[in-house]
């Protein structure tokens, strides 16, 4: 087994962090706190693009301004926990299996 996933995984999951992180620090958390780009210190990009897709970043209604909403932020975290727990079980579930039955 390889863990040349693991290395662009944490790649993105360091990129998804600090773009969320950007809009928390600019206090970019509302409709009524929502900032541009220039002002969050963000960039248009695939990972911007896949947090709009998902609701985690809201645009505010005027197509300049955004904003974080933390509970989509919060579930798709929780999302991505159960799909590591999930992925790690099946893991030691094979390993165990490989020790097992390939003796």
């Amino acid at each position: 087994m390889s863990g040349g996933g693991a290395i662009p995984a944490i790649a993105i999951a360091a990129k998804r962090r600090r773009l969320i992180e950007s809009f928390r620090r600019a206090g970019a958390v509302s409709v009524e706190t929502a900032r541009t780009l220039d002002e969050v210190g963000a960039a248009e990009s695939s990972m911007l693009r896949r947090l709009q897709s998902t609701g985690i970043v809201v645009p505010a209604g005027d197509g300049r301004r955004f904003y974080l909403d933390e509970q989509a932020a919060k579930a798709d975290d929780r999302r991505i926990m159960y799909t590591v727990v999930a992925v790690v079980a099946i893991l030691v579930i094979l390993i165990g299996y490989l020790l097992v039955f390939r003796r």
